[in-house]
């Protein structure tokens, strides 16, 4: 999410409105968009204020629940938390792998002696 305008561009938009610019002059100045000018004024008329609204979750983020699972395994853990010994558990079973279809490669390869028919 982007950062919220400064409260003075916001104050400046109500201002050049208050002064008898229409919502389309005053955007065209301040170079924002005309949505940006009509939300100031509603704001500015609901609530009295031009303050940015507060952004973020507070609290509601999908991982909420597990973060006292990650704390404790973070502890546990300290430093990168990348599984070394699952990495070269998977390499070695990508050089047996590579071994076994390589030897089995070279024996489809050879040529069948007429002996063994």
């Amino acid at each position: 999410m982007d950062k919220p305008h400064p409260v003075e561009l916001r104050e400046h938009a109500v201002s050049l409105v208050a002064q008898g610019n229409t919502h389309t002059e005053a955007a065209r100045r301040l170079c924002v968009s005309i949505k940006f000018v009509n939300d100031m004024m509603r704001l500015k008329h609901e609530t009295g204020s031009l303050a940015p609204k507060p952004q973020g979750d507070h609290g509601r983020c999908k991982l909420t629940g597990v973060k006292g699972w990650v704390e404790r395994r973070i502890a546990e853990q300290p430093g990168p938390m990348i599984n070394s010994g699952r990495r070269s558990a998977m390499s070695a079973n990508c050089s047996q792998t590579k071994s076994a279809t390589t030897s089995s490669k070279q024996q489809d390869t050879e040529p069948i002696k007429r002996d063994a028919l």
